[in-house]
């Protein structure tokens, strides 16, 4: 799921997804997003993106390029 498809979700739900953690808007917005399977596919999406993120930070890292074979 992209980000823009989870912010059009929680923008159909009235939740805000910025602000303080002690408002009350934020606090429904985070339960919500603990038991629906939507936001969930999200956070899954972008702890995926951020591990290939480090990977690839980690390979260029090491001086390899990546060509269409793989790193060298």
């Amino acid at each position: 799921m992209t980000r823009t498809a989870w912010k059009q979700h929680m923008d159909e739900l009235g939740l805000v997804t910025y602000g303080h953690r002690a408002d009350p808007r934020i606090i429904l917005a985070r339960q919500h997003i603990s038991a629906c399977a939507t936001c969930k596919a999200r956070r899954r999406q972008a702890r995926a993106n951020r591990s290939a993120r480090e990977r690839r930070a980690a390979l260029v890292s090491l001086g390899l390029k990546q060509t269409p074979y793989g790193w060298e």
